[in-house]
């Protein structure tokens, strides 16, 4: 039984799991989301610091309404971790278009490298956690069916699909956070004083990195680093040193990048671009808009139709059996804690927020870093149900997948005007209005954002009236219309992909099925 195991594992990294990236490293950057405030806002920190050598986006903070202002000169209001991971990337991007002299100042060599930056940056992260959370799914019980399933549910069935395709940081602060995670749980097994100074290490750089890309992503750094902990004292106690110097190590190199951009822009270490807004003076309430979980607000984002995550993902509904089973279990109980526990602070994050609906986004978004989590229960419910409950499964995902892929082809930032977006979306992408650049645009000719004006600060639905379309902000595309397709056609490339995959993985399976029932 345990030869079998083990190669069963054997299989699972060296096949399903660089299979899964590319599935869904595909899925997302098939998409090009365009652009809009927050992407602008982060990618002209990165156009800063590789064409100016600043961190000032005065050149570019017309764009974007996410803005700080400070001592006459504009800063992207976000956290910088994003800018500075795709700054590498856009600087290869302007370096080649150099080399077949090209103009790196021209606006398709811009938009070019958004793209290039989103899917170097957030999708292929995005693909590379999930992967991560198949073998650990499997480590945790799971067959490998299950783990794929969890896995491509979560990642092509929920709105996490959407923010794969988007610059911004929720995706890839969750990536991070999951490697964290990995790293944290390899501690639960004995090893040589080094190999715990490198491992706590990089818990320590991947939390304080997610934190750089999202600040409300300190606290779930902070469980996972008390998780690396409790693993070692656990199983090793005589190397907690050795995880406590590489966590603070870590972290300290991550502030240190921090405290360096908040004093070179802000001349203080501490001060950070959310105190310098130039709209939305109510995130100055509380903690930077963030008080105290609202009930009322809890309970919309989970059911309710303007930012619910269950309707538009309802395979999630059946992740409490999963959590329930890896519980039970003492093996699995410490990892089953902390998977449950990011995602429940990310929820009542998200609850605490002046601004809870995030604006023009698909489903709640400032909880989405924490729906990786749920990946592996989702697996070990599929693993422990019964057929009917896996076909179950099965139609709730097909419900999910259906309208995440309506989403990310049509508007993956749909107006926060719309109390309920499903229906607009569905009608849209029925009548083949699917972006194509300016051309073919949703809604006609540019792709509208609804954004505040100047002068409107207010941000809830009964004040959408007020919001005007923001000119800079340009539809998507998708590689189909690049091909020449148009319209739902040019998701023709997509399905066929994922008809190779299915194929892939039924061939696994038939090899698995040979190997012994267990492995399936």
């Amino acid at each position: 039984m345990t030869g079998r195991c083990l190669q069963q594992n054997g299989t699972i990294h060296s096949y399903l799991a660089p299979l899964l990236v590319l599935v869904l490293f595909c899925s997302y950057a098939y998409f090009d989301s365009g652009g809009g405030w927050n992407q602008d806002s982060r990618f002209g920190l990165t156009r800063a610091l590789v064409e100016q050598h600043t961190v000032k986006i005065d050149s570019f903070q017309s764009n974007t309404g996410d803005k700080a202002f400070f001592e006459g000169h504009f800063y992207c209001d976000k956290a910088p971790g994003l800018s500075l991971l795709a700054a590498p990337v856009w600087a290869l991007v302007r370096l080649g278009v150099r080399t077949i002299h090209g103009d790196p100042a021209s606006p398709g060599v811009i938009r070019l490298g958004l793209y290039a930056v989103g899917i170097t940056t957030v999708a292929l992260p995005t693909a590379l956690a999930l992967a991560s959370l198949l073998a650990f799914s499997v480590e945790m019980g799971a067959s490998p069916t299950g783990a794929v399933f969890g896995a491509v549910a979560l990642g092509l069935a929920t709105p996490l699909w959407c923010y794969a395709t988007l610059f911004w940081g929720h995706a890839t602060a969750g990536a991070l956070l999951v490697f964290a995670f990995r790293l944290a749980k390899a501690l639960d097994k004995p090893g040589l004083p080094t190999r715990a100074l490198i491992m706590g290490l990089g818990v320590g750089l991947a939390a304080g990195w997610a934190t750089l890309v999202e600040y409300p992503a300190a606290p779930a750094g902070g469980i996972l680093a008390a998780y690396a902990l409790v693993n070692t004292w656990r199983v090793q106690p005589r190397t907690v040193l050795q995880v406590l110097s590489g966590l603070f190590l870590g972290a300290i190199a991550c502030a240190i990048i921090l405290g360096a951009y908040n004093l070179i822009a802000f001349h203080s270490l501490a001060t950070v671009s959310y105190k310098y807004l130039v709209f939305f003076p109510e995130a100055q309430q509380g903690v930077f808009g963030i008080t105290y979980p609202k009930p009322r607000a809890m309970l919309k984002l989970l059911g309710a139709p303007y930012r619910g995550l269950l309707p538009l993902a309802p395979e999630l509904l059946l992740i409490l059996p999963g959590f329930f089973i890896l519980w039970r279990n003492a093996r699995t109980r410490w990892p089953s804690l902390v998977l449950c526990a990011i995602p429940l602070y990310y929820w009542l994050l998200n609850a605490s927020y002046v601004n809870w609906f995030g604006g023009s986004c698909y489903g709640p978004r400032y909880l989405s870093p924490g729906l990786f989590f749920l990946a592996p229960a989702l697996a070990i419910t599929w693993t422990k149900s019964p057929t009917a409950v896996r076909a179950l499964l099965v139609a709730l995902s097909g419900v999910g997948f259906a309208l995440a892929l309506i989403a990310v082809a049509t508007a993956p930032t749909p107006p926060q005007s719309w109390s309920h977006p499903i229906p607009p979306l569905v009608q849209a992408f029925i009548k083949g209005q699917i972006p194509d650049y300016a051309t073919r645009a949703f809604a006609g000719g540019r792709v509208p954002d609804f954004s505040p004006p100047i002068g409107s600060l207010s941000l809830g639905p009964q004040d959408m009236p007020n919001l005007i379309p923001n000119p800079n902000f340009y539809a998507g595309t998708n590689a189909g219309i690049l091909a020449g397709l148009h319209g739902i056609p040019s998701l023709i490339p997509l399905v066929v992909m994922w008809s190779l995959w299915i194929l892939a993985w039924a061939r696994f399976s038939r090899v698995a099925l040979r190997a012994g029932p267990s492995t399936i």
